[in-house]
């Protein structure tokens, strides 16, 4: 939301946005950091009653993390994850979770691993997530004739992503900084950790 509000400052849309957040029951920021951000776009853009409702309605409700589920080993899940997506379990594997646009830098980090593959041949890439990018990704990976590039589109059963992550040697989020976009500490890579 932060990103549509910056990109349409000019031309009505972004106010249109923050009038909506307005008519919402409960308005809630994923930290104090996108609290801090949504009202220092609506100072620029609306007058100051709206943005006083903003700034004292808006609540911080930060994503919850089940560190217990995902530290618990899941061996099943994670052997039927490899052998779904066909990756060498004697393979170690680096991996992207998350959505797939332009700003997240899979593309910088596909171009990574085509590096690292020259020294490094038992590694396997998966890019778990969907999202604009996912053609050019698949592309620039067949440009690359990267075999081991695995993408697995949206992972939405909570199983599978356990056992995606558990799986991975390495987990990246290798965002890419963009005008108007700022990525926090997001919950991928507190998922990671825990």
């Amino acid at each position: 939301i932060l990103n549509s509000i910056a990109n349409h400052l000019d031309d009505g849309q972004g106010k249109f946005i923050l009038l909506q957040l307005l008519e919402a029951d409960l308005m809630f920021a994923v930290s104090q950091f996108a609290k801090d951000k949504i009202v220092e776009l609506a100072k620029t853009i609306l007058p100051p009653e709206p943005v006083y409702q903003i700034e004292s309605g808006m609540q911080v409700l930060y994503a919850p993390i089940d560190n217990g589920y995902l530290k618990t080993k899941d061996l099943k899940a994670i052997n039927n994850f490899n052998s779904e997506f066909k990756i060498n379990p004697d393979s170690k594997v680096i991996c992207y979770f998350g959505r797939v646009f332009p700003e997240k830098g899979v593309d910088d980090l596909i171009n990574a691993f085509a590096s690292l593959k020259k020294d490094f041949p038992k590694v396997t890439l998966v890019i778990g997530g969907d999202g604009i990018e996912l053609d050019n990704l698949k592309n620039l990976s067949k440009k690359l004739k990267l075999k081991d590039v695995v993408f697995t589109g949206a992972v939405l059963d909570p199983r599978k992503k356990r056992a995606l992550m558990q799986a991975s040697f390495l987990g990246i989020i290798p965002t890419k900084p963009t005008p108007n976009f700022v990525e926090t500490l997001c919950i991928s890579g507190l998922e990671y950790q825990a």
